[in-house]
């Protein structure tokens, strides 16, 4: 972890070097006034994830909320790009792949339930820094009233 941040800084530090000589400069055309140009460079963010839920009785709602990243259907497997994949989502250990930004749970029984989710590759390796890890409680349901 520490070695991507040193990294990070070192290439935003080379990055800043390199374009200290970028600017604004003027070019000139014959027969016109000189133009003003302006060069700017954009870098590149990586995917990130986070997550909603909401809890309707016994049922637990998930959205993705997704930035940088496109999901990629099953079936329509491509190759490996940056960027693209799906959400593996994790309920009591049990795994499940999710190819859209919502995932609906049904009948959990009442108790904490874990929960993980985290942006995944094409090629199945999982996107470094997109993992969530938490816990949802389920309380028991109240008896019907009777008369």
């Amino acid at each position: 972890m520490m070695i991507n941040l040193v990294r990070t800084l070192l290439f935003v530090v080379t990055v800043v070097v390199l374009c200290s000589g970028c600017g604004t400069f003027r070019a000139k055309s014959p027969g016109s006034e000189p133009q003003e140009v302006e060069t700017r460079e954009v870098l590149a963010q990586p995917p990130s994830l986070a997550v909603s839920h909401s809890i309707e009785g016994a049922s637990v709602n998930l959205t993705f909320l997704t930035r940088n990243f496109t999901f990629v259907k099953p079936g329509e497997k491509q190759s490996n790009r940056s960027g693209q994949g799906y959400v593996r989502v994790m309920v009591d250990n049990q795994t499940t792949s999710v190819y859209n930004n919502r995932f609906d749970t049904a009948d959990l029984t009442p108790g904490a339930h874990t929960f993980s989710a985290e942006l995944v590759q094409n090629n199945g390796r999982a996107y470094p820094n997109t993992k969530i890890n938490f816990t949802i409680t389920i309380k028991p349901s109240e008896p019907a009233a009777t008369f």
